[in-house]
């Protein structure tokens, strides 16, 4: 493209972007790329610069993708949204009538983490991991419901880390092969992946599996 429209858009760009420490940012029409770079930096002391082919932690984005692949099952008719969850994690101390559908929608009432002093305790001892999956549950189930499920709204991450616990126990798939099989591998996203040690440990029981096809 024409060096000096390239250099106007990268710059109102940055200007845009000014409060945001780094990021890539991608503009194509009708498959022509107009811009392709790489805005700010890539380290704390803002030094090196961002390239353009940096990878970032999408963190709760992931519930989209979660979503996705408890749809594409309720379609393959694998999942039922009405169904109890517990029906396929009878080991959690789930509340029986909190469904797949109130997990998904933040409307099951299960509490959390952000709500608990004993987990931001944790993260001044250990910030980048500071409780186990299992932890999570474990403290999160057994706090008592902020509402009867269905009756009211409020942001939940151990709902769908329950929903990943479900996927991968149907599936017998880690959450890595179900969202390439799913997602990943038909729309062609080369770059987008879960990193390894996010699914090393899993809940105890859920077994994983090769050669499920979806």
């Amino acid at each position: 493209m024409n060096q000096t429209l390239h250099n106007r858009l990268k710059a109102a760009l940055e200007t845009s972007l000014d409060q945001t420490f780094g990021a890539v940012v991608a503009v194509r029409i009708n498959g022509k790329r107009l811009i392709e770079t790489g805005i700010g930096y890539q380290d704390l002391n803002r030094e090196i610069s961002m390239p353009t082919d940096a990878t970032f932690y999408i963190y709760s984005v992931t519930k989209s993708l979660l979503a996705t692949a408890i749809l594409h099952l309720v379609r393959k008719e694998i999942l039922n949204l009405d169904a109890p969850a517990q029906y396929y994690l009878p080991e959690l101390s789930l509340d029986p009538t909190i469904t797949i559908r109130h997990l998904l929608s933040h409307t099951s009432g299960l509490s959390d983490y952000g709500e608990m002093p004993s987990y931001f305790n944790a993260v001044k001892t250990m910030p980048s991991i500071p409780w186990s999956r299992e932890t999570f549950l474990d403290i999160t189930l057994a706090q008592r419901l902020r509402f009867t499920p269905g009756t009211d709204w409020a942001y939940s991450n151990p709902g769908y880390l329950v929903l990943r616990y479900i996927l991968e126990r149907v599936t017998h798939l880690s959450l890595q092969q179900l969202l390439h099989q799913v997602i990943f591998a038909p729309l062609a996203l080369q770059k987008t992946f879960v990193p390894k040690r996010v699914f090393e440990k899993t809940i105890k029981g859920v077994k994983k599996l090769s050669g499920y096809t979806l």
